[in-house]
């Protein structure tokens, strides 16, 4: 989303956004296309990426606001750095703060938030490229490999974590290697695994289940129709 408006996502390039056309809903309004998600396929939960805030500017606070309002539960992600970032989202009644490896300072600023909002509140988005993290420059993460990170999340109190492949984004290209979630199991019991990037149709939605992921980002696959509400269904 730009500007209170909606785009099309599509390899992790932001600068090629370009407005997003769906079956679902006309136009491009955020909340509008909030409303016609629920209306249309019972969404009520929802992933929202600020690009504004992930480019240095500020939320748009009054659109997760009015969200709340009308009771849609949202996940967003704007850029946080730190722990006192998170805090007028939460006051706005946003259901999760999403924390990105690509904006946040490091395990020290995550183990902030989580105290601060308490884990059912953060989400920690642990965003790659084919498999390469995506650090924040001058973050503090002793050791970047994806797994690593994984673990010092888990110990800063993350319970749940996006594994989101930028690359993948947009592309129909498939979610790509998923041992993420088993690599993890025995050392960070207890994560729930989302993961994001490259759904394609129902066999990636039941290949991501097999791996024992918890549930899946889909944004393009709804948008044209490759997935449809008795798919959404079948798979809640």
């Amino acid at each position: 989303m730009r500007r209170g408006r909606v785009v099309h996502a599509a390899g992790g390039d932001r600068r090629l956004y370009q407005s997003l056309n769906s079956r679902l809903f006309q136009g491009d309004d955020a909340l509008e296309a909030a409303l016609a998600f629920r209306a249309m396929i019972g969404a009520s939960r929802l992933y929202v990426a600020d690009l504004d805030a992930l480019e240095g500017g500020p939320p748009s606070l009054e659109l997760y606001k009015s969200m709340s309002e009308h009771k849609m539960a949202c996940w967003v992600d704007a850029g946080v750095r730190t722990a006192i970032d998170a805090d007028p989202l939460l006051e706005r009644g946003v259901e999760c703060v999403v924390a990105g490896l690509e904006t946040l300072r490091g395990p020290r600023a995550l183990g902030e938030l989580v105290a601060r909002g308490g884990p059912s509140r953060v989400v920690f988005s642990l965003d790659h490229r084919d498999g390469a993290s995506i650090v924040a420059e001058g973050s503090d993460w002793a050791d970047r490999s994806p797994l690593a990170i994984a673990r010092a999340a888990f110990d800063a109190g993350v319970r749940r974590v996006i594994l989101l492949d930028l690359a993948r984004v947009g592309t129909s290209r498939g979610v790509g290697k998923i041992d993420l979630p088993a690599a993890t199991r025995r050392a960070c019991p207890g994560i729930e695994w989302i993961v994001g990037g490259g759904v394609r149709g129902v066999e990636d939605l039941d290949e991501l289940a097999r791996a024992g992921v918890a549930a899946a980002l889909v944004g393009s696959a709804l948008h044209d129709g490759r997935i449809s509400l008795d798919d959404i269904n079948a798979h809640r």
